[in-house]
């Protein structure tokens, strides 16, 4: 077989190799699916569309503060790779995260679910002909149990290092991160984002809606202290 004329390795007409598009900013990498599972675990039943750009800006201001901090402790120490350590000193000095207790080395990627129970052949041949059809909420809530008892990152973990990467390069060029360090920058933003959404679904309970909008996310940041501080988002 031929290969192509291309300079690559010949897999396809001129040898060019598949490359996944991603965008120019890695912030909006973070996807409505991966924002809307921090919110289901905090349980809330729906989501406003305008909410995931408000979450995508609150995470990066964090993530500003966060690297700014880590980035001073690690060249204090002369260091080129960050620690856990160094994300532990970091996250210290950081306004509204705190140190997880969970060992990072137990917490896996998010690797997708599938929100229903498993059907034996003969199920399967009686149900072939009407389809099943669940009352409303019904698989939303089955969702929200299933996110509360995991373990497992909610957050993709592949875009969320590249902004914590894009996030790094800008305070120390040629920075590195330890597998540890990026796990535990995800399990305590996470952390944050979880309790943040579970105050923005208790404001939009106590307004008598089932939606979480933009503006109970900003009442919550209020009341969590951060008033005065950048990651609010006008």
């Amino acid at each position: 077989m031929a290969r192509g004329k291309g300079l690559g390795k010949g897999y396809g007409k001129g040898g060019a190799k598949f490359v996944r598009k991603l965008s120019q900013n890695a912030k909006d990498d973070i996807s409505f699916n991966d924002i809307s599972r921090l919110f289901n675990k905090a349980g809330a039943l729906r989501l406003s569309s305008l909410v995931p750009d408000h979450i995508r800006a609150i995470l990066k201001d964090i993530l500003v503060q966060l690297m700014k901090n880590t980035t001073i402790v690690t060249e204090y120490g002369n260091h080129k790779t960050v620690s856990q350590n160094h994300v532990r000193l970091g996250i210290k000095y950081t306004d509204g995260l705190k140190l997880t207790t969970i060992s990072v080395k137990s917490i896996s990627g998010y690797k997708g679910s599938k929100i229903g129970t498993k059907k034996s052949s003969s199920d399967e041949a009686s149900t072939s002909t009407k389809k099943i059809r669940f009352k409303p909420k019904t698989t939303t809530i089955r969702r929200i149990r299933k996110l509360q008892k995991t373990g497992m990152f909610l957050i993709r973990m592949a875009p969320f290092q590249r902004l914590v990467r894009e996030v790094g390069d800008q305070y120390m060029s040629d920075l590195r991160f330890s597998t540890d360090a990026l796990k535990l920058i995800q399990a305590s933003v996470e952390e944050f984002l979880t309790e943040l959404a579970n105050d923005s679904n208790l404001a939009a309970i106590h307004a008598e809606r089932q939606t979480v909008m933009p503006k109970d996310v900003r009442l919550s940041l209020v009341l969590k202290g951060l008033r005065d501080s950048r990651v609010i988002y006008q």
